[in-house]
């Protein structure tokens, strides 16, 4: 096991507005009352504001923090310079830490001793762990701010139309009318910008640009369709530096391709099996031995520090700050545990839940949290939650150590408390994005973050206490476990896939990651995704797709065929068979109350239809 830095780790809930004096106060009223309700919610242990202005343009800077390891540190911190920064993110690895563990004054510090903007630049692309920042820096009047490679933390902007407007940056915002429609849209994660603060009271203001590289490139057709969208609904100028970047810390995917039939096209079967075994070949049993080797550090790195006295005894539904949720059942028993697992039972979160088992100590407890939906009774017998995702949970259950108290809680969500909540404050989270497909995983997400159930078996109310929360995104994305992905193959084999898969693993940031953070992050409780961990996808970025899947075997065998070896290795048989479903489906919210016509991809008018 490597050494992890000792470090004060926070969540943090984070909103700036820059405005001219000609701006709109009524707006920039509205603007800070959008978000604050929600990054309030984010950082329920510390919430403080700073203004400070340069020349006729002010810069307001709000921090609400979730404290990971005391002392706690409020936001926005500052220095003898008078440079600001706002950090939502977790240092796991790049930058050395020399300042007895703080995160946020490791990187304040950096930032602030950088001459050029290529010092910036290379001081945040040495950071491994999730980030969203805004760094004011007071010398060259320049506002940074942007967001990991992966997106991992949720960060959105207004660009200001023109003068009177304001330019506006949060974590999360309320949806409602007294905002334009469009008013809020997600930091694209393709790079870092910078926003130099005199250009705002003159004409053809802009942004500098830096992108991500990767080998040399860039993603350049997302840059490109990005820059004309911004130019089409702002007053200032999208400019892309051609002299500086920021440098990907993977290599781009090993695309090494394996012989194939006859006709060119890879075969594939599409049987359901229960007792086809994923076989070691193609580099799969050494691959899954390196693996298993990266992801227990990854898990390591984001399970350990964090002391029992901050467990979130305060957080979820009694919390005074976050009051939003339902009637909190005053009987319920608090876990006093410090990690939780969106748990399925499936081989995602089982590995999880077994590699968190070998990284905490014996005594301490582990929340796995699961989510039904309320289906329509067949008949008086019929539990109406036992949906495909309760099913494998508790039978999954079994695989664990025995040794260890594991706490399954039973989240069951009726209908009607499913439209109130999404009413009153889901749809505010999963905004701006506004898919069926949002709405479904938003949803599920939400409910499941809150860790408020039943434990399994006596079901008892039961409510977790972890801020911590692990989540098994990044897997199916880097291991080919989607249906599309053996759809891919079967059309147009290895080089298909390859081309499918890497295409998931650039634009997860946008599919994904900021609506998921919102969600779960909207509790006081932070997100950690280990599949996404810098060495975990450098190791599976570096090997042939082929030793990752094998679509010659069938349906809950062949994908993620790499992962289901590493779960036998960790002893859970059962669960490395089970075919992939996602939470939409494994919980059964996806249609529970649409039109079965509705496509994912549509836009659901339960998000859109009833502005507050």
């Amino acid at each position: 096991m490597g050494l992890y830095f000792d470090s004060l780790r926070v969540m943090c809930g984070i909103f700036s507005c820059l405005y001219c004096e000609v701006c709109d106060k009524k707006l920039r009223d509205a603007v800070k009352e959008s978000a604050s309700t929600c990054i309030i919610r984010r950082g329920p242990d510390s919430m403080r504001s700073h203004t400070t202005k340069h020349g006729d343009v002010t810069l307001d800077l709000v921090g609400s923090v979730l404290n990971m390891r005391p002392p706690l540190t409020p936001q926005p911190i500052s220095n003898d310079k008078g440079d600001l920064l706002l950090w939502n993110g977790e240092l796991f690895g790049g930058l050395q830490n020399e300042l007895a563990g703080n995160d946020t004054k490791l990187v304040l510090d950096k930032l602030s001793t950088s001459t050029s903007h290529s010092d910036i630049l290379s001081c945040l692309a040495l950071i491994h762990g999730p980030w969203a920042l805004v760094y004011w820096q007071q010398s060259r009047g320049e506002l940074w701010f942007g967001r990991d490679v992966f997106g991992r933390r949720s960060l959105l902007w207004h660009l200001p139309a023109d003068k009177k407007d304001c330019f506006a940056l949060s974590s999360a915002a309320q949806h409602d009318k007294s905002l334009p429609e469009g008013f809020w849209t997600e930091v694209p994660a393709y790079g870092l910008f910078c926003l130099t603060v005199s250009n705002l009271s003159v004409d053809n203001a802009s942004i500098t640009f830096y992108p991500w590289i990767q080998a040399g490139t860039m993603y350049q057709d997302d840059v490109d369709h990005m820059i004309k969208q911004c130019s089409g609904r702002t007053c200032l100028k999208m400019t892309l530096t051609q002299n500086h970047h920021l440098c990907v810390f993977f290599s781009p995917m090993n695309k090494t391709l394996p012989l194939t039939n006859d006709s060119g096209i890879a075969q594939s079967s599409d049987a359901a099996s229960s007792d086809v075994v994923c076989k070691p070949a193609n580099g799969h049993g050494s691959n899954a031995a390196k693996l298993l080797d990266v992801l227990q550090e990854a898990v390591m790195k984001r399970v350990t520090l964090i002391p029992q006295d901050t467990v979130c005894l305060q957080s979820g539904l009694d919390h005074p700050k976050l009051s939003h949720s339902v009637a909190y059942n005053q009987a319920a028993v608090h876990s006093n545990a410090k990690i939780a697992i969106l748990f399925s039972g499936g081989v995602d979160s089982m590995v999880l839940a077994a590699l968190a088992d070998r990284c905490l100590h014996p005594t301490e407890p582990i929340d796995l949290i699961n989510v039904a939906f309320e289906q329509k009774k067949m008949n008086d017998s019929t539990d109406c939650f036992n949906v495909p995702d309760r099913i494998t949970a508790i039978a999954s259950l079994s695989e664990l150590n025995p040794n260890r108290t594991w706490n399954l809680i039973l989240v069951n969500v009726s209908t009607e408390e499913l439209s109130m909540q999404r009413d009153a404050t889901i749809r505010h989270l999963v905004h701006p994005l506004c898919t069926v497909l949002d709405d479904s995983i938003g949803c599920a997400l939400w409910f499941a973050a809150r860790g408020w159930g039943s434990l399994h078996p006596s079901m008892q109310p039961f409510q977790s206490s972890a801020k911590c929360v692990l989540v098994g995104i990044g897997a199916d994305e880097q291991l080919a476990g989607y249906a599309r992905h053996r759809t891919k193959y079967r059309n147009y084999g290895w080089e298909g896939l390859v081309a499918e898969v890497e295409m998931d693993v650039k634009r997860i940031s946008h599919r994904n990651l900021g609506r998921d953070d919102r969600c779960i992050g909207d509790h006081g409780r932070e997100a950690r995704f280990p599949f996404l961990d810098e060495e975990v996808v450098s190791f599976l970025q570096s090997i042939p797709m082929s030793d990752k899947v094998d679509f010659s075997l069938p349906r809950g065998e062949g994908e993620k065929c790499l992962l289901r070896n590493v779960a036998r290795l960790l002893g859970c048989t059962m669960s490395s068979r089970l075919p992939k479903r996602a939470i939409q489906f494994g919980s059964r919210i996806a249609k529970l109350e649409g039109n079965s016509k509705e496509l994912a991809s549509d836009v659901c008018h339960r998000l859109t239809d009833k502005l507050q």
